[in-house]
């Protein structure tokens, strides 16, 4: 994705950018977003002063750590997983029309 006109970009400086995506998927995190809306006749839009408002839950350091540590191992598993889930995609969408049309046999 790129970055440009209306749009925002957040980077996080105290937590990992992980925890911050979690919080703002959580309940509390939405409940943040929601709070913080601006609310337009054809959509609504959280602006870089509503992200300002936010409030984020940021627990002490060693708790961050701990976090850190344990969710690092499967934030990777999902990683290798989207990526494999993308190239079996690919692999099906390029073989799948073969099969349908007889270039390629099944035994």
């Amino acid at each position: 994705a790129g970055i440009g006109r209306n749009i925002t970009a957040i980077r996080p400086t105290l937590v990992s950018s992980f925890y911050l995506l979690l919080f703002l998927q959580s309940p509390l995190g939405k409940q943040e977003i929601e709070k913080n809306i601006d609310r337009g006749t054809i959509f609504d839009s959280l602006n870089v002063k509503g992200i300002k408002n936010m409030d984020v839950l940021i627990p002490d350091v060693e708790k961050l750590a701990i976090f850190d540590k344990v969710i690092k191992p499967m934030r990777k598993i999902m990683e290798n997983n989207f990526y494999e889930n993308y190239n079996l995609i690919r692999i099906r969408d390029a073989l799948l029309p073969k099969l349908m049309n007889g270039e390629i046999r099944v035994k």
